[in-house]
């Protein structure tokens, strides 16, 4: 052995008597008709706002979350974007209706930070920079997304009607089963 060296010695791992425990299975997440029984303008809001931010991915959780968003537009009466020169009386509410799209967007693509979700590695001047900014950043994108969901709601309110609420059967009605469980997340492995 060589001088200045030590040597530890190995021990056995600890051997706690009884029976061992096995970790919890995650619960699938509940039915959305198990949780409320009548929707409001603000979960039609992030419905919409899910299911934009969602549009393009292709798995069972996005799928399930675009839907959710078409049928709660769908029962709720938003109308479809207008496409073209609407016609005279229609044109108050078709400038709505294009705010609502514009703002399910903004909410839905809001970033206002350079840095996206951090930046991995050793720490370079990049990172150092990100360190500094990063709450500042995250703090301005709270207030950007805050102003546009409350601009959301008041479209939405404008166009719909401030208490207007719809039912599990609407949702049925447009074709998304309210009492079927959602798909698990993918977050949850």
């Amino acid at each position: 052995m060589a001088r200045g060296t030590k040597t530890r010695k190995r021990t056995a791992p600890l051997e706690v008597p009884g029976p061992r425990l096995q970790p919890r299975p995650t619960p699938p997440p509940p039915a959305l008709a198990t949780l409320r029984s009548s929707y409001d303008l603000d979960f039609l809001a992030n419905a919409l706002v899910e299911g934009h931010r969602r549009a393009n991915w292709t798995n069972e959780e996005s799928r399930y979350h675009r839907e959710l968003a078409k049928a709660a537009a769908e029962a709720f009466g938003v109308p479809a974007r207008v496409r073209g020169m609407p016609r005279p009386e229609a044109l108050d509410a078709s400038s709505l209706t294009d705010l609502i799209h514009a703002a399910v967007e903004a909410v839905a693509t809001s970033r206002t930070s350079p840095f996206g979700s951090g930046l991995e590695g050793r720490p370079t001047a990049a990172y150092l920079l990100c360190r500094r900014f990063r709450d500042r950043f995250e703090e301005c994108d709270r207030a950007t997304t805050s102003v546009l969901q409350d601009l959301l709601l008041e479209a939405l309110a404008a166009v719909l009607g401030p208490g207007k609420t719809i039912t599990n059967d609407d949702l049925r009605r447009c074709g998304f089963d309210p009492w079927a469980p959602p798909p698990k997340s993918d977050d949850d492995w």
